[in-house]
This record gives structure tokens, C-alpha cells and sequence, in this order.
């Protein structure tokens, strides 16, 4: 009697424990579906908002402004044009004359002979340069010698005239005194020669009383 009982009470127990397992086992299976499950899901796509239509009263304002916009344009592109126009011929009226250049004169050298070193050439030009500058200073001294030479015969001619009227005035008195000048020896010329101002005054002496012709 006692087998019969324990018999039942072990498929009692071995059907709880298989139902208990199975609850487990379902549970778990549950579980792990439902973390599987949210990352397969796709985040819901966004749609791009649509854009409102425009009033009525917008659309005619767009179509104005091109319109206005076009004539501004064109209003700034003729002032623009005028305002040129009216400075152009105040900038040809401004605008400098061009000015020539000066013409160069240049004067050259002649190449030095064949033959002829180059201190040889330099030479013969500065004793050509010496030449030139003696001969106009020797001109220059012509023209002051010969305003010299006019000058001290105007004192003569008048100096002249004052004797030649003296002697006239002595002539109609009753007696005439005579001077006789002493004349010059060789001591006295050799005493003018024996300073150099002596000899520069006897040479210009020499020029004013003999007119250098022959170098005019």
C-alpha cells in the first residue's frame, strides 16, 4: 500500500519541477526576444517639412521687386554714364601739355690716333684746352687793351686841346715861358726793370701805346 501512494506523489513532484522549468525556460526566452526586438527596430524616418505656400499678397511682392530692382539698376547705370560724360572734357581741358625733351648737345672727342698711347692724347688735349682758353683770354685782353687805348686818347685829345688853348692864351702875352721836360736814361730804365710791377706796368704801357692789330 505504501508503494501505490509514493508512486503518485513522485509524478506529482517530477510535474511540478518539468512545469517550473518550463515557466524558466519561457521567461528567459521572453526576455532575451524582448532585447533583440528594440535594437531591430529602425528610428521612425523624418520627413522634411513642407514648405508653405506663399500668399497671394507675397507672390505679387516678389514679382514687384525684380521689376523695381531691374529699374534702380538702370537709373544707376545712366546716371553713371552721364556723371562720366560731364567729367570727361574737364579732364582733357586739365590734362598737361606734353613737353618735349630738350635736345642734348654733345659734343665729340675725336679718338686718339693710331699709334698714339692714350697719355700722349690726354696731353695734346689739355695742351689744346690750354690754347683755346689762352687765346680767349688773350681776345678778352684785346678788347680791354683796345677800351684802354680809347680812353686814354680821349684824355690826350682833350688834354691836347687844353694845351693847344693855353698856348694860344700865352702867345698874346709879351713873353712865353718855355718848360723842358728832362729826358729818361738808361739808369732810370734800368731801375723800372728791376721790380716785377715795373715790368707789368712798362708791358701795359707797352700795349696801350702799340694796338695789338694783328690779333683782332
Amino acid at each position: 500500500m505504501s508503494d501505490s501512494y509514493s508512486i503518485p506523489l513522485v509524478l506529482a513532484d517530477w510535474g511540478q519541477i518539468i512545469g517550473l522549468l518550463l515557466l524558466v525556460v519561457f521567461w528567459v526566452l521572453r526576455y532575451l526576444f524582448s532585447d533583440e526586438q528594440p535594437q531591430k527596430k529602425k528610428p521612425p524616418e523624418r520627413l522634411p517639412p513642407r514648405p508653405e505656400e506663399p500668399r497671394p499678397e507675397q507672390q505679387g511682392a516678389q514679382q514687384v521687386r525684380p521689376a523695381e530692382q531691374g529699374q534702380r539698376d538702370l537709373r544707376a547705370e545712366v546716371d553713371e554714364f552721364l556723371r562720366k560724360s560731364k567729367q570727361q572734357p574737364v579732364v582733357q581741358q586739365q590734362a598737361p601739355r606734353e613737353q618735349r625733351p630738350a635736345k642734348l648737345v654733345v659734343e665729340l672727342e675725336p679718338e686718339a690716333p693710331a699709334g698714339e698711347s692714350l697719355s700722349d692724347h690726354v696731353q695734346r688735349h689739355i695742351t689744346h684746352l690750354q690754347e683755346s682758353q689762352l687765346a680767349e683770354q688773350a681776345a678778352h685782353l684785346g678788347e680791354q687793351v683796345a677800351l684802354a687805348d680809347d680812353k686814354v686818347q680821349a684824355r690826350l685829345d682833350a688834354k691836347f686841346k687844353h694845351r693847344l688853348g693855353s698856348i694860344k692864351s700865352r702867345e698874346e702875352e709879351p713873353t712865353l715861358a718855355v718848360v723842358v721836360e728832362p729826358g729818361v736814361g738808361p739808369d732810370q730804365i734800368a731801375a723800372m726793370l728791376a721790380s716785377p710791377e715795373s715790368i707789368k706796368t712798362a708791358i701795359i704801357l707797352n700795349e696801350i701805346l702799340q694796338r695789338p692789330t694783328d690779333r683782332w
